[in-house]
């Protein structure tokens, strides 16, 4: 297994606009926030920065409150995978909730791996709006 060289930097979480997983452009950071508030449609995560790992496959997982899949059973964690296609690559993990909100409120846990070293790990609370208003706005 040859040495992992890969830097990768967080360069901002929180909500972001509409990611559209198409278009080349990540999505655009709209609040700098680990509270995440409980409103369906509402896209958060984080973006990232990648240098010196041009060609390497990274995997991703997204670990959520648990909650159930179409079918009624427990939904397992997100995860997928990505080849870094540039010197300085950027890379957006994250999610859009869902109704029904309930289900969505807690911690949820981003992490970016490489041969399994793990080279990120960030975590994002959902909250009920009116604690995020509190926490994040003061009302």
């Amino acid at each position: 297994m040859a040495k992992i060289k890969a830097e990768l930097k967080i360069l901002n979480y929180g909500i972001y606009d509409k990611f559209d997983q198409q278009d080349k452009d990540l999505p655009t950071l709209i609040e700098y926030t680990d509270k995440i508030p409980a409103r369906a449609g509402t896209e958060f995560g984080v973006t990232v920065e990648i240098r010196k790992a041009r060609g390497d496959i990274m995997q991703w997982r997204i670990d959520h409150p648990p909650f159930c899949d179409s079918k009624g059973d427990p939904a397992p964690a997100f995860t997928g995978e990505f080849r870094v296609n540039g010197s300085e690559y950027k890379f957006f993990l994250g999610d859009s909730l869902f109704e029904p909100l309930a289900d969505m409120l807690g911690l949820w846990h981003l992490i970016i791996t490489c041969q399994g070293k793990e080279l990120m790990s960030k975590k994002l609370k959902v909250v009920p709006l009116a604690e995020y208003l509190r926490a994040v706005h003061d009302i």
